[in-house]
């Protein structure tokens, strides 16, 4: 069936939310975004009509919201902040992702296109799954993270809460990325990262603070 979708927030990422409704046939009700420079321009073809605060004119009653930005800190605002309006946010899964029927998906997470979702893996509240990236089985992304195109999470990796796995970056099997992290593009995670640690390079050292 159908759904009815407002995307809130009309970053680059919004580009990939709006073509993917599309794909899904999904229909675009409302778009839009804070910033008032960006009011009235188009992202593929629709325009951006107000501010977050239109939403208080939308009916809740068989719309959702997506959120259209890739920005952890800006996502997490966004999604509770839809919440609180009363608004449940789509979980978004593109046709050409390949997800397993046990994987577990939670509100309002996003799964791109050619990504991979195996059997057993969990995918938390508002994390991004993004283009052609791999998360293996058993593995967990907690709410709010990203795991980055091309990224590569072995079985039984798990990444915390409000982490970003960088482009093409790897989590070897078993390992334990901390919550509030950063993979740097291309690195290669062999241990586990504690909390609020940037970690770049191949194996992954941790940045100086």
């Amino acid at each position: 069936m159908n759904k009815y979708v407002v995307v809130v927030g009309a970053g680059g990422h919004a580009k990939v939310v709006v073509d993917t409704l599309r794909v899904l046939g999904d229909n675009i009700v409302a778009l839009l975004d804070a910033n008032k420079d960006l009011r009235g321009s188009f992202v593929m073809g629709h325009r951006i009509i107000g501010g977050d605060g239109m939403l208080d004119e939308i009916t809740r009653e068989g719309v959702l919201t997506a959120i259209g930005v890739s920005s952890i800190t800006i996502r997490r605002r966004l999604f509770q902040m839809t919440r609180e309006k009363g608004f449940r946010n789509l979980s978004l899964v593109h046709p050409a992702a390949s997800l397993s029927k046990t994987a577990e998906l939670a509100e309002g997470c996003q799964v791109m296109a050619g990504a991979v979702v195996q059997t057993g893996a969990r995918i938390g509240v508002n994390a991004i799954v993004n283009t052609r990236g791999s998360v293996d089985h058993d593995c967990v992304v907690c709410d709010h993270a990203h795991v980055g195109p091309g990224a590569v999470l072995a079985q039984n990796a798990r990444v915390g809460a409000e982490t970003l796995i960088g482009a093409g970056a790897t989590v070897l099997p078993g390992v334990r990325v901390g919550e509030r992290c950063v993979v740097g593009a291309g690195a290669v995670v062999v241990a586990d990262v504690p909390d609020d640690t940037t970690v770049v390079g191949n194996p992954a050292q941790a940045l100086a603070q």
